[in-house]
């Protein structure tokens, strides 16, 4: 278990028939905030779901404040609600 506020290491790939999107984003922080910031479609939103829960790393970890959500190495994949993390969408449509 990491001691820190957020140690976050996340790879996923989505495929649609236009284009393919790899997201690999590693953050690892003692700090109480963590801003996200990047051009339209750098994978802000994706990183928030990931940490949510709502969308499931294909590999990586999420460690907030010493709490393990997901581990893909050891297995652990804690559901939305025992995660306990607020997550505002961007729209309802």
């Amino acid at each position: 278990m990491s001691g820190r506020m957020i140690d976050l290491v996340v790879q996923k790939t989505l495929t649609s028939a236009a284009r393919v999107f790899s997201l690999d984003i590693a953050v690892r922080s003692d700090s109480r905030r963590v801003v996200l910031y990047g051009p339209s479609g750098a994978g802000k939103s994706l990183t928030l779901r990931a940490i949510a829960g709502l969308m499931t790393p294909e590999r990586g970890r999420i460690v907030l404040n010493g709490r393990t959500l997901f581990d893909h190495a050891d297995g652990i994949n804690l559901s939305a609600q025992e995660r306990r993390v607020g997550f505002l969408f961007q729209d309802y449509a």
